[in-house]
């Protein structure tokens, strides 16, 4: 139990930290055009190695479970941004966008599939 919870507590203040930073209804713009974009990718991307790391907890981190892992790390990544930015079109002075959202999930996807690499064999057990 106690292990599981050093696997688990990151991603979940992680992710309250991100549903804060989505339901702020006057976000700090960024000055450039399109850095908003890698802005989501980055924030994704380290919640996709961070729900990889606590799934890879859960699963065990073989070489043989890469994949279920980085499917599993992506879909909670991509499902955790889809939300967020409905709930967003929610919010006065926010918007939903489907580039947020593909931002979103490709840096879930980077994020798992990074951790993915480095984990070893039996490495969380």
């Amino acid at each position: 139990m106690k292990k599981a919870f050093i696997y688990w507590l990151p991603l979940v203040v992680y992710s309250a930290v991100i549903i804060y930073l989505s339901i702020d209804p006057e976000p700090p713009q960024a000055d450039i055009v399109g850095l908003d974009k890698v802005f989501h990718f980055l924030a994704y991307a380290v919640m996709g190695a961070l729900s990889g790391r606590a799934i890879a907890s859960a699963f065990g981190s073989g070489a043989d479970k890469r994949r279920v892992i980085v499917i599993s790390a992506f879909a909670f990544s991509f499902i955790f941004g889809f939300l967020m930015e409905v709930w967003q079109s929610f919010i006065p002075e926010r918007s939903a966008e489907v580039l947020d959202m593909i931002a979103n999930g490709a840096g879930g996807l980077f994020g798992a599939f990074v951790f993915s690499r480095f984990i070893k064999k039996e490495a969380l057990r």
